[in-house]
C-alpha cells in the first residue's frame, strides 16, 4: 500500500516543516528521519526521481557529509543503482563507506552493484568477508551463489543456495 504510505509520509513532513516555521524548537517528529522513510517508500513504490529529491535535501551538494547522513547516502545509492546510475551509485557507496568503513549495508550494496555492472570478480572480493560477518544473510548468499554459477562452480552455488531456502528466487 504504497500510495497511502506516501500521503502520509507527505502530510507529517508537511506539518513538521510547518511547526519548523512557526517556530517550533522541535518539530513533533524527526524530520530528517521522516523524510529518509518518505525516501524509501517512494523507492519501493519505483518513484526514484522523487526518492532522490527527498535524499538530496538530506545530502545537500556541496555540503561535507557527516557520519550520521550514512544511512541517507545508502539509500541514495540503491536508487541510483535502482536507475542503472552504476558509477553514481558506487560513488555514493564510496563516500558512505569513508564515513564508515564497517557498514555492512553499504559494503554489501556496492558489491551488488559491482555484479550488476559486470564486475562479478570484484563483487565477490567484497562478498567473502560479508558472508563470514553474516553467515546467514540471504542476499550476500544469493549474490555470491550468482557468481559462483557464473564461474561455472555450480555445486558451490547450489550448496549456498541450500543455506537459503525458502526464499523464493533462491528456490
Amino acid at each position: 500500500r504504497f500510495e497511502e504510505s506516501i500521503a502520509e509520509y507527505a502530510q507529517v513532513i508537511s506539518e513538521a516543516e510547518a511547526a519548523l516555521r512557526a517556530g517550533a524548537a522541535k518539530p513533533p517528529i524527526s524530520l530528517p528521519t521522516a523524510r529518509l522513510e518518505y525516501a524509501r517508500v517512494l523507492s519501493w513504490a519505483r518513484r526514484y526521481d522523487e526518492a532522490l529529491v527527498q535524499l538530496n535535501l538530506l545530502l545537500p551538494e556541496g555540503q561535507q557529509p557527516q557520519p550520521n547522513d550514512v544511512n541517507a547516502m545508502v539509500e541514495k545509492a540503491r536508487v541510483l543503482a535502482w536507475q542503472r546510475r552504476y558509477n553514481d551509485a558506487l560513488s555514493t557507496y564510496d563516500r558512505a563507506l569513508v564515513l564508515d568503513p564497517a557498514d555492512f549495508d553499504a559494503r554489501l550494496g556496492k558489491a551488488q552493484v559491482l555484479y550488476w555492472s559486470g564486475r562479478s570478480g570484484q563483487a565477490g572480493d567484497l562478498l567473502r568477508p560479508l558472508l563470514q560477518e553474516q553467515p546467514d544473510n540471504s542476499d550476500a548468499t544469493f549474490m555470491m551463489a550468482s557468481i559462483e554459477r557464473g564461474r561455472g562452480h555450480n555445486g558451490r552455488a547450489l550448496d549456498l543456495l541450500d543455506k537459503i531456502q525458502g526464499r523464493s528466487d533462491a528456490d
